[in-house]
């Protein structure tokens, strides 16, 4: 097994004990064992001063690290950097350089992954055989100036960042601790401090105090200001005391890599094999024989078709995904939206590993056709490398046998860890469900038409069938008095009629009323009565002197019966509101009297909305509903920032990574009301593009598990009654999927009542076939069509998921009028060229 002892031996290095990391049982270890770090150096530090402090530890034998800031890329481009450069390879086994940790501008992952790409970026420069390249790609270790806890370590793994010097995240004694995939944190230590000669004077030693173990920065930038005589004097005082306790024993002197190479996890390089056809007359018998041997000796491998930039499969035990995977032979190479990795040739000046801003993964590779197994297959247990193969490295039994051994050696004692190209980039870039996400979607909208084609005459035919049904509810639960449509039915004997509403409630009824009328099931004239009636009979109620929409009403006397109000529900209502009165439906001047009877400033605070629950002000700013609803309310006079105004980026990638970010900071994401504001409104960036990620999990998982998933909020025909279901863009895929309630109560938070509760919502089926073109879309749509009828009554609000059963004669106002919605926007081409079609129903008022 190869660890520090053997691996340092070889390269004529001291060899010091290994020791545990981890927590408590270890920290006689840490407290041993002593890594010092030149801090503070810029590109303006003296070359002199930094020389001359390094060596000042090397020439006793003490390894020493230095820092260096290329986050603008200059690290090397200096006269310092040059020296740093110079130490590093004249005196390899004691100086280490160390890459100080950029300023993080968000602790979002996808970010921390793109900062330590731009830092391994800045350090890669150069051919890629240049001694300078091959020392950037060398660099493992971060020294952390910043006291924030934020670093999100496992972000920086895929660029091959491995060692993280952070003084500043512990107040305790000093700690080493192993995390993720073969990567270490130090945190504590001591920083030290320099002392005047008056100090000096009165016997009080700083650096007496400073050999207290763990990670000791010296800092440069303040040595600069001092007499160099006084900074020579103390830190010589400080080398003689470090070499005599690593001379005895009691402290072991190491660089920040020997600290991982120390560690009992065993590091060991990420190795993956690109076999790569060249066309020339031995490749293909060759690489046949190379695949044969590997797979025989159970070594993965990716092959590669140079010509196709793309892998094919090999065997079956090495299968990967086709096309995920894009050879590139330079920048003007095609990516198609499924290329998820760019794999760079080993001529590629600049190579290195990282998170490319497009949000693909790009790794570099090695190798030559006249390269040598030693050579093509070093021994480096903290660099992970992918391993060009060509027919020429293979051309004989000899080179197939010596690389075959080679790799099971390092295999076998634990220098490398083999795996195909897909399987490293997985293993060594941190999982990131927002990033997945983005990738996943990627691929679905370069297969979607840019929109949804008119129906066929046969579907046509079906949708106005399907629309006379909604309407059926409509028509049916609609008081004849108030016009006001009941929220919920239960149908049957023993049924019962809920004559509550919502402000969403009603904004679906007029928008149904709407849909009617465009079909031709209504004509104009019995449209705008409905709409007026219902219009006149909408009741203010007065919270906290404020004249306001109640959260619920009762249809048959046209009250309220909450003292409550819903910013969101009255939003919607505010768009159907103009919505009716743009198309003629509703007169103007009682759109303005409604308008003016509400105090619609009162709820609107420095851009925030605000619901009133039980007499007190809640802000209701983070919510999925503020995107849509602050459209309603901009008609009515009142400006209500968008959440996503903070996420307009530059570049698209970022803006849609932002967009996932904040979706997710909100909460679980579902149809509505995001479909709702693209059929109603036309499409906005935020929501249009999370619509598509919904959508894209859902049919992931049905691909997945043959489950149908249509996630909305919706009623349920059970206590509690109504349920919010959607997908939470933060987490895997299995893991996703939200089904919450109103109640807190324990009883319906078993994930057993959750399976219970979770619907394919009827509404939402029509949603999707009205906004996305595929075929999942069609499968939604004819699954409710079959299950959902209730005849006379329209459409169950939907399907229970577990058994495919359908919540029983029981329906919404909700759920028919956004089907009617729906599938009036589906038909808008045919109403507005030849305008009402007929859906051939008789008109038939509710007594």
């Amino acid at each position: 097994m190869l660890n520090r002892r053997n691996f340092m031996a070889s390269a004529g290095v001291s060899i010091v004990p290994s020791f545990r990391v981890g927590t408590g049982a270890h920290a006689q270890d840490v407290a041993h064992s002593v890594t010092i770090c030149l801090v503070g150096v810029s590109e303006t530090t003296s070359s002199h001063l930094v020389e001359l402090l390094a060596k000042l530890f090397m020439s006793r034998g003490l390894p020493i690290c230095c820092a260096l800031d290329f986050s603008e890329g200059r690290g090397f481009d200096s006269t310092v950097g040059r020296l740093v450069e110079t130490l590093a390879q004249t005196e390899a086994g004691l100086f280490e350089v160390a890459a100080q940790m950029p300023r993080r501008a968000s602790d979002r992952r996808y970010f921390q992954m793109r900062t330590a790409a731009k830092l391994r970026a800045n350090l890669t420069t150069g051919p890629s055989d240049s001694p300078l390249h091959v020392l950037g790609s060398n660099v493992t270790t971060l020294y952390d100036p910043f006291p924030d806890d934020d670093l999100d370590h496992a972000a920086f793994r895929g660029s091959g960042f491995r060692v993280f010097l952070q003084p500043f995240i512990s107040e305790k004694a000093p700690d080493i601790n192993a995390m993720g995939r073969e990567q270490i944190v130090v945190s504590g230590g001591t920083f030290f401090k320099f002392s005047d000669s008056d100090a000096r004077a009165s016997g009080t030693s700083a650096s007496e105090d400073t050999v207290a173990g763990g990670l000791i920065c010296i800092p440069v930038d303040i040595a600069s200001k001092l007499p160099e005589k006084d900074v020579v004097e103390q830190l010589t005082a400080l080398a003689m005391k470090l070499a005599d306790a690593n001379n005895s024993g009691r402290f072991f002197i190491s660089r920040p890599t020997d600290l991982l190479l120390q560690t009992d996890a065993y590091p060991a390089s990420s190795l993956s094999l690109a076999l790569i056809e060249n066309k020339t007359p031995l490749s293909k018998d060759a690489l046949v024989a190379f695949e044969q041997e590997l797979t025989a000796a159970s070594i993965p491998f990716t092959r590669f078709d140079k010509d196709a930039f793309s892998p094919r499969p090999a065997t079956a035990s090495h299968e990967i995904q086709t096309k995920c995977i894009h050879f590139t032979q330079g920048d003007s190479a095609p990516l198609s939206a499924d290329t998820r990795i760019i794999l760079l040739p080993p001529e590629t000046p600049n190579a290195y590993f990282g998170l490319r801003p497009d949000g693909r993964y790009q790794i570099a590779s090695h190798g030559a056709p006249d390269m040598p197994a030693q050579t093509l297959l070093p021994l480096n247990p903290v660099a992970d490398m992918t391993i060009v193969i060509t027919p020429e490295n293979v051309s004989t039994y000899i080179k197939r046998a010596s690389l075959i051994h080679r790799l099971t050696t390092m295999r076998h004692e634990g220098r490398a860890k083999l795996r195909s190209v897909s399987g490293m980039v997985d293993y060594l870039f941190a999982s990131e469900p927002i990033l997945s996400n983005l990738q996943s979607t990627r691929r679905l909208l370069a297969t979607l038409p840019p929109t949804v084609a008119p129906p066929v005459a046969e579907e046509r035919k079906k949708l106005l069938q399907d629309a006379a049904l909604a309407w059926q509810y409509i028509e049916r639960y609609s008081h004849s008095t108030t016009g006001l449509c009941a929220g919920t039915a239960k149908g049957g004997s023993g049924g019962r009629v809920n004559r509550d509403a919502t402000m969403w409630d009603i904004a679906s009824q007029l928008r149904g009323i709407m849909s009617a009328c465009s079909l031709g099931i209504i004509d104009r004239k019995n449209a705008t009565e409905r709409v007026e009636t219902v219009l006149a009979n909408l009741p203010p109620v007065t919270i906290d002197g404020a004249r306001l929409p109640p959260a619920r009403l009762s249809t048959e006397t046209g009250r309220g019966i909450s003292e409550d109000f819903d910013a969101c529900d009255t939003g919607r209502f505010l768009v159907a509101l103009f919505a009716v009165k743009q198309d003629g439906l509703a007169a103007p001047e009682t759109v303005q009297y409604i308008l003016d009877g509400w105090d619609l400033n009162r709820i609107v605070r420095d851009g925030h909305p605000y619901d009133y629950i039980n007499g007190k002000l809640v802000d209701k700013y983070l919510s999925h509903c503020t995107q849509y609803s602050r459209l309603g309310y901009a008609m009515a006079g009142q400006e209500i920032d968008s959440p996503y105004a903070g996420d307009r980026q530059d570049s698209k990638t970022e803006q849609q990574i932002n967009f996932l970010y904040t979706a997710a900071s909100i909460g679980h994401f579902g149809t509505e009301p995001a479909l709702l504001q693209e059929i109603e409104l036309g499409k906005d960036e935020p929501t249009a593009y999370l619509a598509r990620v919904l959508f894209d999990a859902q049919l992931r998982w049905y691909e997945k598990t043959g489950a149908l998933k249509c996630a909305s909020e919706t009623l349920l025909d059970f206590s509690p009654w109504f349920s919010y279901q959607g997908v939470r863009f933060d987490r895997e895929l299995d893991e996703s999927w939200v089904v919450a309630f109103s109640s807190s109560s324990s009883k319906f938070q078993t994930p057993a009542f959750r399976r219970k509760a979770e619907v394919i919502s009827s509404k939402s089926a029509y949603l999707w076939a009205a906004t996305v073109p595929h075929p999942y879309s069609r499968q939604l749509v004819a699954f409710i069509r079959d299950k959902a009828k209730i005849e006379g009554q329209g459409f169950s609000a939907g399907i229970f998921a577990q058994d495919h059963k359908p919540m029983y004669l029981y329906s919404d106002v909700n759920t028919n009028g956004v089907i009617l919605t729906a599938i009036a926007h589906m038909l808008r081409d045919e109403v507005q060229n030849k305008g009402a079609i007929s859906a051939r129903r008789p008109e038939r008022r509710s007594r």
